[in-house]
């Protein structure tokens, strides 16, 4: 009987063993014939900034895994670069030196079969990293240093900051501060948290390849940042400003943005626009965008402005602006404010964001704690301005009207 269960137990396992291989061979890797595969043909080149992109046309061959590119960066190391054989193009990239150099394309098969290398000439046009670098512009502005630049490759950079300091009598560059950019929309950063004394700083740019360019070294003196005088605000209402609430007996007028308080009923609040329509107001295409208006009482260059939410009902709700924008003038224009023509942008795409990043009608001790503290939004500092005008163009409620707490502005007051 013993003899009979071990024939069994032989037989099966031959059996299970047999059936699995047969699986591998029609499900798992295909059968390595030992074979190389066929090269690429007729591959063409175009130089591109910082590499450059090879087509070519792939072999006919049922067992073709990949296309390999072999290349060395600028530091001497070996690169490679792959693409499936559903595309008939890869791109080599990383580099910045415009040196001519030869790139080995490889076919590979499943079965790690690889073919004889098809030489092509590559020379990279300059690298986005330079071209990067090249449109550094360093400016001083409000408790730090501005860099402008043109990231129109949307190149992942880390932008550092140093400070050339004094360290037994020897000139040292000390790092401050880093950026991490990759919107090319974005075309500048601000490093704060500097005093208003003349200061050189350098900066360096570090692409995703590590290819690091030199530090361009400027010598600015960070403006000083001062709140501005409250005392001065008055009231400006334009035409095409929001109508505000009336009921309750209550003063909802935007001189209630700075009266120190931010709760009911001391609160800016406008009615519904179903009431009071709203045209458009050039260059916005959207109907019943409530606007309120601030005379600042003397010019100024305003490095930020801060926002304190209504705290009825929770902070991140009903009326509060979620997204706005605000522009600065110097003076009135002729149209009075039934066009934004001869503005300047100040806060372009503002948007108040709930820290939690918590659902509608949930806030968490964080959100109520930066509401409280007031948020913060930088403004483009350059154009001079002394009125100030704030568009809302949706509140967290989603609907026409608008409510807020309190609001304050930073900058530079001019004499």
């Amino acid at each position: 009987m013993k003899k009979y269960y071990n024939r069994v137990l032989v037989f099966m396992t031959s059996f299970l063993m047999l059936i699995a291989c047969q699986e591998d061979e029609k499900n798992g890797p295909f059968f390595n014939d030992g074979t190389a595969p066929l090269q690429v043909t007729n591959v063409e080149v175009e130089n591109i900034p910082g590499g450059a992109k090879i087509t070519y046309n792939i072999p006919d061959e049922s067992d073709l895994l990949y296309i390999e590119a072999s290349y060395k960066r600028d530091n001497g190391e070996l690169a490679t670069a792959r693409a499936s054989v559903f595309t008939n193009s890869l791109t080599v990239d990383g580099l910045r030196v415009s040196n001519t150099q030869d790139v080995k394309l490889i076919t590979v098969d499943q079965g790690n079969n690889r073919s004889e290398p098809v030489l092509v000439s590559i020379a990279p046009i300059k690298a986005p990293i330079d071209i990067f670098y090249e449109s550094l512009v360093m400016k001083p502005t409000f408790g730090g240093v501005r860099i402008n630049f043109d990231n129109s490759f949307n190149t992942r950079i880390e932008l550092q900051l140093y400070e050339e300091i004094l360290i037994d009598g020897e000139k040292v560059d000390v790092y401050r501060q880093s950026a991490f950019l990759e919107n090319g929309d974005i075309e500048s950063h601000i490093f704060r948290g500097f005093d208003s004394t003349e200061a050189t700083f350098k900066v360096a740019a570090i692409d995703r390849w590590d290819n690091v360019t030199d530090r361009l070294a400027g010598t600015v003196t960070p403006l000083l940042e001062v709140m501005l005088d409250e005392s001065k605000f008055g009231v400006n209402v334009l035409p095409t400003d929001g109508n505000v609430l009336e009921c309750c007996g209550g003063n909802f007028f935007v001189d209630q943005l700075w009266d120190d308080s931010v709760g009911w009923p001391n609160v800016y609040h406008t009615n519904d626009v179903a009431s009071d329509p709203i045209p458009a107001i050039p260059p916005y295409t959207q109907k019943n965008l409530i606007a309120f208006t601030i005379d600042l009482g003397q010019d100024a260059n305003l490095s930020r402005m801060k926002l304190f939410p209504r705290p009825d009902g929770g902070f991140f709700t009903r009326g509060n602006p979620r997204l706005f924008e605000v522009w600065g003038v110097k003076e009135i224009p002729a149209d009075n404010g039934a066009s934004f023509e001869g503005w300047s942008l100040l806060i372009k795409d503002g948007e108040m964001i709930k820290p939690s990043g918590a659902p509608l009608g949930q806030e968490s001790s964080e959100d109520r704690a930066a509401a409280e503290a007031g948020l913060d939004f930088p403004t483009d500092s350059e154009p001079v301005v002394r009125y100030v005008r704030v568009v809302t163009l949706k509140n967290w409620e989603g609907s026409q009207w608008v409510h807020l707490g309190e609001i304050e502005f930073f900058g530079k007051p001019i004499d």
